[in-house]
């Protein structure tokens, strides 16, 4: 438990306001760590949250694509 993988573009990393800064990979990781006991699609929500935040509702210049993964954990049920 615990463990994701997030596949992401960089326009993530470097998306900023012309006057501010970029919203950059502490901020990123900061705000993966609390979203760690949310499901997938909550945890991606309050990324794209916290990034409109930080952008103040403005359009990103860059493209900006997330993929979140989360393993099956060893007592689901796998399909053959």
């Amino acid at each position: 438990q615990g463990n994701r993988l997030l596949l992401l573009t960089d326009g993530v990393i470097e998306a900023s306001l012309p006057e501010g800064d970029a919203f950059g990979e502490a901020r990123l990781c900061k705000t993966l760590r609390g979203t760690i006991s949310l499901g997938p699609n909550e945890a991606l929500e309050s990324l794209h949250q916290q990034l409109r935040e930080h952008m103040h509702g403005q359009e990103c210049i860059d493209d900006v694509s997330l993929i979140l993964v989360d393993p099956i954990g060893q007592n689901a049920r796998q399909q053959p």
